[in-house]
């Protein structure tokens, strides 16, 4: 009987003795929120970077009032963040076919194929952009570009291609009156209007007093922004 009273004391003793143990959450790696608009290293063109592309295609096309932004979450899907993107199926690193955002955006059939019909669909050059960010592991990575030619702007090889990226997903032929308040950026004399009332260069400053562009996106980088500010200085020609 004493020998049990004293290995009951003991127990006590024993566990006072053993380091508490407090298992955190696990949470993968990729899915950790790092602000990559911040970080710093210089561009690399053989390197496709969410922050810098493939983030402004989820914003534009995707992550949009009624569908996958914050707030209307369509389906449970978040693309307003990289946290957002990352933590469903839509991405798998480094596995593009059981990424359920490459089949969706490569269906045929209407009532599944994204961004749904009323919409722009996405370009074989954007599709490339988000094939090969998931094939590189689907990193939250993001850089600065450390050089910008601003001269010799034309609206088809340097502009169109940015609102393209930007704007296109809601101010095309297709989608300014589904989801871009009837605004047409697509076509040139539209745009023209928007230069000359100074609404298209404020709204990519996000600037007072206009409509920030890209909707609920972050600011353009100003390398771009000065490539737009160049074209419309030298006369916004339809070149």
């Amino acid at each position: 009987m004493k020998k049990f009273l004293l290995f009951l004391v003991a127990i006590p003793v024993l566990m006072a003795l053993v380091p508490s143990c407090k298992h955190s959450p696990y949470i993968p790696e990729e899915i950790l929120v790092i602000d990559s608009t911040q970080l710093t290293q210089p561009c690399d063109p053989f390197t496709v970077y969410f922050a810098n592309q493939v983030q402004p295609i989820l914003v534009s096309n995707c992550a949009k009032p009624g569908c996958h932004d914050s707030n209307t979450r369509e389906e449970g899907y978040d693309f307003s963040s990289y946290a957002g993107f990352i933590s469903t199926d839509a991405v798998r690193p480094g596995n593009l076919n059981n990424s359920e955002i490459w089949e969706v955006i490569n269906e045929t059939d209407p009532d599944k194929i994204m961004p749904p019909p009323g919409n722009t669909p996405l370009t074989p050059d954007q599709k490339n952009v988000i094939s090969t960010w998931i094939l590189d592991g689907a990193q939250n990575n993001g850089c600065t570009q450390t050089t910008c030619d601003t001269t010799n702007q034309t609206l088809s090889g340097n502009v169109k291609p940015l609102l393209q990226t930007y704007c296109y997903g809601c101010h095309s032929n297709t989608a300014a009156n589904a989801s871009g308040a009837g605004i047409n950026l697509e076509v040139y004399a539209n745009l023209q209007t928007y230069v000359a009332n100074g609404k298209l260069i404020c709204a990519v400053n996000q600037g007072a007093g206009c409509s920030a562009m890209p909707k609920n996106g972050a600011k353009l980088p100003k390398c771009e922004i000065d490539k737009i500010q160049s074209w419309v200085n030298a006369g916004a020609l339809n070149n």
